[in-house]
C-alpha cells in the first residue's frame, strides 16, 4: 500500500506594517545575518518534517505544525525589526511601567520579583505601552524558570543622566539568562530598537558573582 500524504499546513502569510512618509529604519549587518541563519534552520527543518509526514503521519505532522508556528512567530519577529514602526505615546508613571515589568518577568519565570523605586524620580515616561510591552515579553523569554526558581529577580529604578531619565535595572542571578542563539540575538536586537524608539537605551551587564544586569533608560517627560 503506498503510503498516506499528511496534509502539510500552509504558512500563513503576514503582511509587514505600512511605513510612513518620511520613516527610515537602523538596520545592523550581523542582525540580518543572524536573520538569514534562523531562517535557513527553520525552513531546513520544514522540509525534513514534510518528508517524514509522508511516511510517519500523524506524529510527524504534529511537528511540522509546530515548527510552523515557530516560523511564523520568527517572521513577525524579523519584520518588526527590518520594518519601520510608529508608536502612539501616553504618559504613565514609573510605578507603572516597573510594575508591567515585574510582571513580564513573574509571569514568565513564577519566581519572585523585588521592586525598589527611588522616590525622588523625575516626571513621568512617555511611552507607548504596546511596544513597551513587547520589548520586555521578548526580554522576558530570554529568561530560565528553573535559574531564577531559588533566588529572586531584583528591579531597581532610580534617577538616570542628566536626572531627566529613569534607569531601570534588572539584577538576575547566575544562569537566570539562557544560551545564546542566532534567534536570541534577533529578539534582543528588536527589543532593543523598541527602547531606544523611546529615546531610551538597552544593555546587558556582566557581574562579577555569575549574575547578569539589564539595565534600561527610559527619559522622563
Amino acid at each position: 500500500m503506498a503510503p498516506v500524504k499528511a496534509a502539510v499546513p500552509e504558512v500563513p502569510k503576514i503582511a509587514p506594517p505600512p511605513a510612513a512618509a518620511g520613516q527610515f529604519v537602523v538596520i545592523a549587518p550581523d542582525v540580518v545575518d543572524s536573520i538569514g541563519h534562523v531562517l535557513g534552520n527553520l525552513f531546513q527543518r520544514l522540509y525534513h518534517l514534510v518528508d517524514l509526514s509522508r511516511t510517519d503521519g500523524a506524529a510527524a505532522g504534529d511537528d511540522l505544525a509546530v515548527a510552523t508556528r515557530h516560523l511564523e512567530g520568527f517572521l513577525r519577529t524579523a519584520l518588526d525589526y527590518l520594518c519601520p514602526t510608529t508608536l502612539t505615546y501616553q504618559d504613565m508613571s514609573v510605578e507603572d511601567v516597573v510594575g508591567g515589568w515585574a510582571h513580564q518577568i513573574g509571569a514568565r519565570t513564577g519566581g519572585r520579583v523585588e521592586t525598589e523605586v527611588g522616590t525622588r524620580l523625575p516626571g513621568v515616561l512617555r511611552i507607548d505601552p504596546a511596544a513597551l510591552r513587547r520589548s520586555f515579553a521578548l526580554l522576558a523569554a530570554r529568561l530560565s524558570p528553573a535559574a531564577v526558581a531559588g533566588a529572586p529577580v531584583r528591579l531597581r529604578a532610580a534617577a538616570g543622566p542628566g536626572n531627566c531619565a529613569v534607569a531601570v535595572r534588572t539584577l538576575l542571578p547566575a544562569g537566570a539568562v539562557g544560551g545564546a542563539s542566532s534567534e536570541r540575538e534577533v529578539e534582543w536586537a528588536l527589543a532593543e530598537k523598541l527602547i531606544e524608539l523611546h529615546g531610551g537605551t538597552l544593555r546587558e551587564l556582566c557581574s562579577e558573582q555569575g549574575g547578569t544586569t539589564w539595565e534600561i533608560v527610559l527619559p522622563t517627560q
